[in-house]
């Protein structure tokens, strides 16, 4: 069983802004001359290498948790429900947060976690993932199954006391 998960609407958020991202790179290798054709294949190819092996993303979540330490490129495309190891592909080679490029614009602007993460750790070239679980699971990036909800205490108390399997002590 997974220790941390990701937000249900992690995985939407990161598709809307993954299709956002490539019609941004769309829109600018069509400035620079590729013809349809290419843009389209440029696209899928993107789309492909980001998105690859992600088959349960919680337990990529936590297979990166165990780590000692990410980068903040790593730990931003975790957040974001996409697989780390995307960054190991050769579109991807060279990239830094810290870029002035169309995807780390996208990345670090228009994502909650990634201007949250980059206001946080900015300066930091490795993040220690101790301190980046704390700090994900007080923003609500990720939710430590470990630790019960407020709702969930209040239902299984009440069920508790329903069934007389404990005694209530605040009368």
């Amino acid at each position: 069983m997974s220790r941390y998960q990701l937000p249900d609407k992690s995985l939407a958020l990161s598709r809307k802004y993954l299709d956002d991202y490539l019609l941004e790179k769309q829109r600018y290798l069509r400035v620079q001359g590729l013809s349809e054709t290419e843009l389209a294949l440029t696209r899928d190819e993107l789309k492909s290498q980001i998105e690859r092996r992600i088959h349960n993303q919680d337990e990529t979540l936590n297979h990166y948790l165990d780590y000692k330490e990410l980068t903040g490129e790593q730990a931003l495309f975790l957040f974001l429900g996409f697989n780390p190891h995307s960054l190991d592909a050769k579109c991807f080679d060279g990239f830094s947060l810290s870029d002035n490029s169309c995807l780390s614009y996208f990345l670090t602007k228009k994502t909650k976690v990634g201007r949250k993460l980059m206001e946080e750790f900015k300066e930091e070239p490795r993040l220690l993932t101790k301190n980046l679980i704390k700090w994900s699971v007080n923003n609500g990036f990720v939710t430590d199954l470990r630790v019960l909800s407020k709702k969930t205490t209040n239902a299984l108390y009440s069920t508790l006391l329903k069934n007389k399997l404990i005694e209530d002590n605040y009368e």
